[in-house]
């Protein structure tokens, strides 16, 4: 929950900012997999937490490395773009399927399994 509220923090904040006049840049970062130590850091002590390391491994062995992920965000943020994301198309293919969830006033519901 505190990304999605980090994230609606942020995009309230860029529409305050405009409505204030100011001539500052807000922009939200929305990371996909990048190489770091939460990949050997996750799980926690419960029975589904002990399913979490393996699934973060197996993210883990896709994920780009920081400094690609930075030159991306960077390159995003000159252009002037809000949402900054280091796989747009990943990024895109989530929003449109919120955003058809959210159109058809349709309950969330799991992937299905293939």
């Amino acid at each position: 929950m505190s990304k999605h509220s980090t994230l609606a923090l942020t995009e309230c904040l860029k529409l305050e900012v405009a409505a204030a006049g100011y001539d500052i840049i807000v922009a939200a970062v929305l990371p996909g997999p990048v190489v770091s130590r939460i990949f050997e850091r996750a799980g926690g002590d419960s029975e589904a937490g002990a399913l979490e390391p393996e699934a973060m491994f197996k993210v883990g062995e896709t994920a780009m490395p920081a400094l690609e992920a930075a030159e991306r965000i960077f390159a995003q943020a000159a252009d002037g773009a809000f949402y900054l994301s280091t796989h747009p198309e990943m990024t895109g293919y989530l929003m449109n399927g919120r955003a058809e969830q959210l159109q058809a006033q349709s309950a969330p519901q799991l992937p299905a399994e293939a």
